[in-house]
């Protein structure tokens, strides 16, 4: 038997994945699962409070997917990433799927409405550019 999750909000599953529009409860930063987990890392270094990450690990290109306020794609433009609002899709894991070589939360949600700053996300792929062009390391 599955312990019922901490948290429930309409766009959360419970037992499956389930593919959820993204422009309606939030929207979505795709990143690539190392640049994903090195800015969940430097935010969470300068005391950024965890905000929520779904992984996809499979496949050629392992994928985050990091959850912003809705309506931040709009206005979303770095190189290296995807923003996706109104009119895309994601899968989303239930929220007790934390682990594994499947879709999971690398960092679960912790309220229905708590996302990642989008400026902060740039403000860490911004240090990320800047560290690889002086070769240093993080």
């Amino acid at each position: 038997m599955t312990n019922p999750p901490l948290m429930s909000a309409d766009w959360l599953p419970v037992l499956e994945p389930e593919l959820k529009p993204t422009g309606v409860w939030w929207d979505v930063i795709r990143v690539g699962e190392d640049t994903g987990r090195m800015v969940l890392e430097l935010l969470k270094d300068h005391g950024h409070r965890a905000a929520p990450a779904i992984l996809d690990p499979q496949g050629r290109d392992p994928r985050m997917y990091l959850l912003v306020p809705l309506g931040a794609a709009r206005t979303w433009n770095r190189n290296g990433t995807v923003a996706l609002g109104e009119r895309a899709h994601v899968m989303v894991p239930p929220y007790n799927h934390t682990v594994g070589s499947t879709l999971h939360w690398h960092a679960q949600p912790q309220h229905p409405r708590l996302f990642i700053s989008p400026q902060h996300i740039a403000a860490a792929l911004r240090h990320l550019v800047n560290v690889e062009a002086d070769g240093a390391e993080l």
